[in-house]
């Protein structure tokens, strides 16, 4: 679909020709074709998720494109009662030498959509937009995970896949955490004449956790870890919440052993007629830990605990983490260059954001601080959003040689690189045409604390509301400073 959207070819131009209507909406008669239906179905459910980049305004609908907010202007409007614009106008009728030139009666309509600025038109071929890829860019994985149907997330999911489970280990336990073990009272549900007959127990629940066998063997292992006894295995998985990440792996590791092991028991009672053995399934746990090992990566604490359960399974251990300290110092920028430090922040992740940017000279001097409210968004857009809202006054009030920094690695690599999040492309684009002398580095939050204060004021803020402060506000009540040492822990 998409392809079919952006190609130029004449394969495209005939599929557009064929299926779209004189004003360049898709058909919505029957055409005696093998693919429409699809084709319709994959353009309904991926047009909310397209959007343009305004150039030249050419190619762009002016009411039926999504190109000015997270809708197309005809979605609340009556276009017959816009005389002097026809079905088939263009952005470009609005745009009058390389800038807006908006009539009172669209300006209007505008302002119903919410729509408060405009980025300046960059005068090049418009851009579709792929809106769910920071960067505009099309995937077919992306589109797929927006269009799957979803079923609702099992809150016991993000244990059972990890590193140190053997993948064959991971799906036994997951067809019994999902309830797919056969029992009689399932048979019998499903209108499978069987005799009531106890093997271990009728229900999954009953067999893995409160089973008179099953207890034994959870008494144990929860003996061998010095762990309160757990009943479901939610609770189990919580009871190694504050221990080394290796006991963690050594600990789930064990529980999905017993659960598996559990279940082959009773399967062996009903269908093998032999009785369950309690020391096989504790030497399967031994077993099961010590061809884990190798795949455990954690880190282990120097504790009496830690060591007595790794001699305990036959583990080898593990390497302790250390806490380092780095020394962190602020840097003055050259004379005659204008510091910038940025950050952002975002409640929620995504959730109510906000922007903060604090200017400083050679001499350490606070000369101006912004805080800005942004719309709901990531802490990756609302950092980038700071960096841009931050040059953008640099330039407007005079300044040409500046150096950015940011606590953002991430941030400050895709500046470097030029992948800048689309909706900023425009602005990005109109700073670079004003050739300022700029370098971008990062720095640690350690060194960069007073724009965090500032961004979080700001995610208090309506969106595009901005606060300048034309000195050292008073919830500041300190400032970095050269002279001055800051310590990171990590």
């Amino acid at each position: 679909m998409w392809k079919i959207l952006t190609d130029s070819s004449n394969w495209g131009k005939f599929f557009l020709a064929k299926y779209t209507n004189p004003r360049g909406k898709w058909i919505t008669f029957y055409k005696k074709t093998s693919i429409w239906k699809g084709v319709q179905w994959a353009f309904d459910a991926m047009v909310p998720h397209m959007g343009w980049i305004v150039r030249d305004g050419t190619s762009i609908s002016l009411w039926g494109d999504i190109w000015c907010s997270d809708r197309p202007i005809s979605s609340i409007l009556d276009l017959d009662s816009m005389g002097a614009f026809s079905h088939k106008s263009r952005v470009s009728e609005i745009i009058s030498n390389g800038d807006w030139c908006i009539p009172e009666e669209v300006a209007t309509v505008l302002s119903n959509l919410g729509v408060i600025s405009l980025d300046r038109p960059l005068g090049d071929e418009d851009r579709r937009v792929w809106k769910p890829d920071i960067q505009g860019k099309f995937s077919v994985s992306s589109a797929y995970e927006l269009t799957r149907v979803k079923s609702q997330k099992v809150p016991w999911q993000k244990w059972i896949w990890l590193q140190c489970i053997h993948p064959n280990l991971s799906a036994r336990a997951w067809k019994l955490l999902h309830g797919c073990g056969a029992t009689e009272s399932k048979a019998q549900a499903r209108g499978i004449p069987l005799a009531s007959r106890c093997h271990l127990c009728y229900k999954d629940d009953h067999v893995l956790w409160l089973c008179p066998f099953a207890n034994n063997l959870w008494d144990w292992i929860h003996s061998l870890f010095n762990f309160r006894r757990a009943h479901s295995f939610i609770d189990m998985m919580k009871r190694a919440q504050y221990e080394s990440p290796n006991i963690k792996e050594i600990w789930v590791v064990d529980v999905l052993v017993m659960m598996t092991e559990i279940w082959g028991a009773r399967n062996k009672c009903a269908f093998e007629d032999t009785n369950p053995s309690l020391d096989r399934i504790k030497s399967m746990v031994f077993k099961y830990i010590g061809d884990s090992s190798l795949r455990m990566k954690g880190y282990m604490h120097n504790s009496v605990h830690n060591l007595s359960t790794f001699r305990r399974f036959g583990v080898m251990y593990r390497p302790t983490k250390t806490l380092r300290v780095r020394d962190c110092l602020w840097v003055d920028p050259e004379p005659g260059e204008l510091k910038i430090c940025c950050d952002g922040t975002s409640t929620g992740n995504p959730g109510n954001a906000g922007a903060g940017v604090v200017f400083r000279d050679s001499d350490r001097s606070f000369l101006a601080g912004i805080s800005g409210g942004l719309k709901v968004c990531s802490n990756y857009a609302a950092e980038t959003s700071a960096i841009i809202i931050g040059v953008e006054w640099a330039l407007d009030n005079g300044f040409t040689h500046f150096w950015v920094v940011s606590d953002s690695k991430v941030t400050i690599e895709n500046f470097k690189k030029g992948k800048i999040p689309w909706w900023l492309w425009g602005r990005w684009i109109s700073i670079l045409n004003r050739n300022p002398q700029m370098h971008i580095s990062h720095v640690y939050r350690e060194t960069n604390f007073l724009v965090d204060s500032m961004a979080k004021r700001g995610a208090h803020l309506g969106a595009g509301q901005l606060v300048f402060f034309n000195q050292r506000p008073s919830f500041l009540f300190t400032i970095e400073h050269s002279d001055n040492h800051y310590y990171r822990f990590y």
